[in-house]
C-alpha cells in the first residue's frame, strides 16, 4: 500500500476553517508567525456552532491539540475564553 502523509503544520487552515468537524485539527496548521490570530479564528467558528453539545466539544478538543503547540497561556487566554 501507498500512503500521503499530511504534513498540518504546513497546511494553511483555511480549508479547516469551513468544516465544523475539522476546526480542531486546524490549531495544529501553519500559523504564518501568528498564532493569535489562528486561535482567534478558530475560536470565532467554533462559537459559531448552533449546537451546544458540539461547540463543547470541539472547544474542548481544540483546547487540548492547540496545547501541544502553543504556550498555555495563550491557549487559556483565546480557547479558553471561548464561549460555549
Amino acid at each position: 500500500m501507498r500512503y500521503n502523509v499530511v504534513k498540518l503544520w504546513e497546511q494553511s487552515p483555511d480549508e479547516l476553517l469551513r468544516h465544523d468537524g475539522l476546526l480542531p485539527l486546524a490549531t495544529l496548521c501553519r500559523a504564518d508567525g501568528k498564532p493569535a490570530q489562528l486561535l482567534n479564528a478558530v475560536a470565532q467558528q467554533i462559537e459559531a456552532i448552533g449546537d451546544l453539545a458540539m461547540r463543547r466539544e470541539q472547544i474542548g478538543t481544540a483546547q487540548v491539540l492547540a496545547g501541544l503547540r502553543f504556550a498555555r497561556d495563550l491557549v487559556f487566554k483565546i480557547l479558553w475564553e471561548a464561549k460555549c
